[in-house]
């Protein structure tokens, strides 16, 4: 089976690693990733490179905070889509961060992204029950399309440490 990860994150960061050492294993695997400092700069070199990379894959693997790339996706194919959902982007901003309100067109956005990214992947990974039934609740999403996997970690970055204890008088 041929695959193609891409994210809109960092793609060393720990839950974007795990994913792409695990597809490498065992798949086929094409990734398109930016290295970029920012999402306004990662997202556009993604952008500019996936639909060359779409043709002759079975499965996308669309990662953390790949949203936007979830929908541009589904512009250019039918073929299966597997989003990592790990958060709603519309708590974290009106909720969460508090960035502005639900209200807002910014809201209502965020709101509309995370539907929309949802509505159109065919596989939702999640890790925790509460956020399957958020997502069902929130947004409508059919429950079946929902695999619920437990958070990643990255066991290379766990380790013993010797630290020297740091010893200040508290006044």
């Amino acid at each position: 089976m041929k695959i193609l990860f891409t994210c809109g994150d960092r793609p060393l960061m720990a839950r974007n690693k795990f994913y792409r050492n695990l597809l490498k294993e065992k798949y086929d695997y094409t990734e398109c990733v930016s290295h970029g400092k920012s999402y306004a700069s990662r997202l556009p070199s993604i952008f500019m490179r996936l639909p060359f990379m779409l043709w002759k894959k079975d499965v996308f693997f669309v990662s953390y905070m790949g949203y936007f790339l979830v929908i541009f996706i589904r512009f250019f194919s039918k073929k299966p889509i597997i989003f990592d959902y790990y958060v709603s982007l519309h708590e974290m901003m009106c909720g969460d961060r508090n960035l502005f309100p639900a209200d807002s067109w910014r809201g209502k956005f965020t709101f509309w992204l995370d539907k929309r990214s949802l509505e159109l992947a065919d596989y939702i990974i999640v890790d925790t029950t509460p956020l399957i039934d958020g997502a069902v609740n929130t947004y409508g999403i059919d429950r079946n399309k929902f695999m619920r996997l437990p958070v990643a970690v990255n066991e290379e970055m766990i380790h013993p440490v010797n630290v020297t204890r740091h010893r200040e008088v508290f006044t």
